[in-house]
């Protein structure tokens, strides 16, 4: 049975109370400060160092407040250039304009008044003053500590991932070649700010209200510094993301990023990363008190101890904002599941902040706090410098050399596997981070913890504590098909993981419940138009093909697949275990499931029967490429091996009933070649292929005995469906109607106890090229006919 549903394109919409009336005085008792052209030097003027609210006290100001109230009254210097343009420095190198700072993409750039940036604090000069300053001053520290990481991981003995290059290249590889980044201090948003990766530009919007309640005067974004480096947090991300390719100057296609849907694990640690990236400055465990939270109730706390949580949270082993129970708390409407990147980024960065409380801790490590932020960033930069490699090699020497790949395959499969076969998820991230504390903090050999280790059981009970105790290895070796076995490698010790539950990947299956939808269908004309308009936007789906409508005038809304159409699929998962899972993930992209144009039936799941076409595993052997035991190495592109599409379709012949490749049946039908979905070089999706780039989808958690669309229901009986929950599939319009497929999905999740360890190998991660086929995945079987 299929239901057709409605899709949600778009942010999460916010409640905006009318302002206090209790006034927007300093309870501090600060005078106003004058910010006029004469009260500074030449190429100085003043910004605001923190929040008004931070810095009054007063969590009842609102914008109409005089912002010169909470401005430093010691004046700093902003640039000698002519317009806001600011350099870059690191290790002695510099860039002199690496970001620059205007009003909008549109306008002009700000020139000093006499040589002196100092203006009225209610003027949009002074917004893109304040802009600069805050940009200018996360940028500094972000370098400083880049440099401490850099020379940390060149005075001990472990094969680091950050590169070599990194402040030794004449052509100052340190900003990585990201190219200019631009800042726009009122870029016309409401209610919003956001980093734009693919622009390298920081828009910092205002807040205005919505249809109910207008704020008057606006409160501007760029007033509250925790935003600013909330958004710069996302800048530098793409930066340590890409420094390893960057470094060795591979070309490519496409960036890394720390996120690919509109809602994955991945995004979710990159928002909370940007959130530490607050911390990081002001070392005050909240972000955007005043600019989030005081009109749009969006603030968010970094610590189980803020008043913003709800009652019951503590800094304890049970009270910690623990993985995948709270992946959908909002700490403002704590009733409301919320399938939102930045309330689940809240799991990471209060990790990320109580890890840095344990290094400060005598009790643990006893470091001072400047140090114990350097080296909290330290391991964050580590993890992510080998997660995004492109180069494939993650750590080390950077090299060609293919028996050194240990992350992400190879370069020419790097962006499929860290997008899709094995993305970066709270348990990937987590045990790449740990490794690199292994390595380091852990080590008794360096001692870096004031004389002595960071003891391991202390930090294995503190990553249990957030639920993310989820690997059972630290994986020191990599993934490397040659090498990823070849070596000990350290075990977690079990009786650390309490709060960290692990579940077969056997009980994830289709609901099998009596009267029970397999999937919900998304094929309303204008859900779909929505929805692919977004994904083209954002570049995640480069096209559709030239067989389809255009304006998808065959989406007729009847909750059936029909001729013609784009449908949105969301398959119903059930979760049979008593016990949540967390970042069920399914994915609808080419995979080794076929011999010789048959599909394989050693797999998993016991399909398809011999006598349904399966394919012939006489001496079938795991060593010789082709064969149904034996996995593609580098994804199809070895002689005798391909991946193939994941739907079938059954074909009756010789009076047999029989599942097929889709070219079978274009040769049935005599169907041109060119009439093919993807055209004559696509015959194996002739028919119905999954969107590329919307071919994967992601369920943040699913309750025991629950589906997902039950564990995150509304009020009005609906879950909402988005682009990132939701699988797209193009169906030609030649199918001939009542024709039945088996789409062969593959379904994995991060709290999972078998999709991720080989017990074969003491469970070690399973080696990437696994990730080509079955064993890491349970295969969901999703079966429909296509009707008129």
């Amino acid at each position: 049975m299929l239901i057709t549903v409605g899709i949600l394109i778009g942010g999460l919409s916010s409640c905006v109370p009318s302002p206090s009336n209790s006034g927007g005085g300093s309870k501090t008792g600060r005078g106003t400060t004058g910010n006029g052209t004469f009260s500074v030097q030449p190429n100085f003027g003043r910004y605001l160092s923190d929040n008004p609210i931070a810095i009054s006290g007063n969590d009842s100001l609102t914008s109409a407040a005089n912002l010169s109230s909470y401005l430093d009254r010691e004046e700093k210097f902003i640039t000698s250039n002519q317009f806001l343009f600011g350099s870059c420095t690191a290790a002695g190198n510099s860039i002199s304009q690496c970001f620059e700072i205007r009003n909008d993409e549109n306008s002009s750039y700000l020139t000093a008044t006499e040589n002196r940036w100092a203006f009225a604090t209610s003027s949009e000069e002074f917004l893109q003053v304040q802009a600069f300053g805050n940009i200018r001053d996360i940028t500094d520290k972000f370098h400083d500590h880049l440099e401490f990481s850099y020379n940390l991981s060149q005075s001990y003995g472990y094969s680091s991932a950050i590169p070599t290059q990194l402040f030794t290249s004449n052509d100052r590889a340190f900003w990585f070649k990201n190219g200019l980044l631009k800042g726009y201090s009122n870029c016309g948003v409401d209610n919003n700010a956001f980093y734009d990766p693919a622009g390298n530009s920081v828009c910092l919007g205002s807040v205005v209200g919505n249809e109910s309640v207008v704020i008057d005067p606006p409160l501007y974004m760029a007033t509250d510094p925790t935003i600013t480096w909330h958004e710069m947090g996302h800048a530098f991300v793409k930066v340590n993301m890409n420094m390893r390719h960057r470094a060795f100057e591979q070309a490519i296609l496409e960036e890394s990023a720390l996120g690919y849907l509109f809602y994955d694990e991945a995004g979710s640690i990159n928002e909370g990363l940007a959130d530490f990236y607050s911390f990081f400055m002001n070392k005050r465990p909240v972000l955007g008190d005043w600019g989030l939270g005081r009109y749009l109730l969006q603030a968010r706390p970094l610590s189980e101890s803020s008043d913003l949580h709800a009652p019951g949270f503590s800094e304890t082993q049970e009270g910690r904002l623990s993985y995948p129970q709270f992946v959908n708390y909002d700490p403002n409407e704590p009733e409301v599941p919320y399938e939102v990147v930045h309330y689940a980024g809240q799991i990471p960065s209060h990790f990320f902040y109580a890890f840095y409380q344990s290094l400060v801790s005598p009790t643990t490590c006893g470091v001072t706090e400047d140090n114990a932020l350097k080296l909290t960033m330290h391991l964050i930069f580590e993890t992510m410098a080998e997660l995004g490699d492109q180069t494939a090699t993650g750590h080390g020497v950077l090299t060609t050399n293919s028996t050194q790949f240990k992350v992400n395959l190879d370069p020419t499969n790097a962006i499929e596997w860290l997008s899709k076969n094995r993305p970066v998820t709270f348990r990937r991230f987590f045990q790449v981070f740990s490794k690199y504390f292994l390595q380091t903090l852990g080590n008794p050999l360096y001692n870096i913890c004031n004389g002595r280790e960071y003891y391991r059981d202390d930090y294995e009970k503190l990553l249990d504590s957030y639920g993310l105790l989820l690997f059972k290895t630290y994986n020191e070796n990599g993934n490397n098909q040659f090498n990823g076995h070849s070596a000990s490698v350290t075990s977690v010790t079990p009786t650390n993981r309490v709060k960290s539950n692990l579940i077969s990947k056997d009980l994830l299956i289709l609901d099998n419940r009596e009267n029970a939808a397999t999937a919900f269908v998304i094929d309303g004309q204008s859900d779909i138009k929505a929805a692919m308009e977004a994904l083209l936007l954002s570049g995640s789906v480069s096209s559709i093909s030239s067989e389809i409508d255009s304006n998808f005038g065959y989406n007729n809304g009847n909750a059936k697949i029909s001729p013609g159409e784009v449908v949105g699929v969301a398959v119903n998962v059930f979760n049979n275990s008593n016990s949540t899972m967390g970042g069920v993930r399914l994915l609808a992209n080419d995979w080794d499931h076929t011999k010789n144009g048959a599909p394989c039936n050693n797999l998993g799941d016991n399909f398809p029967l011999a006598s349904e076409g399966a394919a012939d595993l006489t001496g079938d052997n795991a060593a010789t490429p082709g064969d149904c035991s034996y996995i593609t190495r580098d994804n199809g592109l070895e002689a005798f091996e391909d991946i193939a599409p994941v739907c079938l379709v059954e074909l009756n012949d010789d009076d047999a009933t029989k599942w097929v490749t889709q070219d079978k049946l274009r040769t049935q039908m005599g169907l041109p070649k060119n009439r093919c979905l993807g055209g004559e070089n696509s015959l194996k999706d002739c028919f119905i292929r999954a969107v590329k780039g919307a071919d994967h989808s992601f369920y943040s958690r699913i309750e025991p005995k629950q589906t997902w669309a039950e564990t995150l229901i509304t009020d009005d009986g609906v879950p909402q469906f988005s682009s990132s929950n939701v699988l797209y599939f193009e169906i030609s319009p030649s199918i001939p109607p009542g024709t039945t497929f088996n789409c062969r999905l593959r379904a994995s999740f991060s709290n999972c106890e078998d999709c991720h360890h080989d017990a074969l190998n003491g469970n070690d991660d399973y080696l990437d090229y696994e990730y080509s086929g079955a064993k890491p995945f349970k295969i969901i079987n999703f079966q429909f006919t296509v009707i008129d």
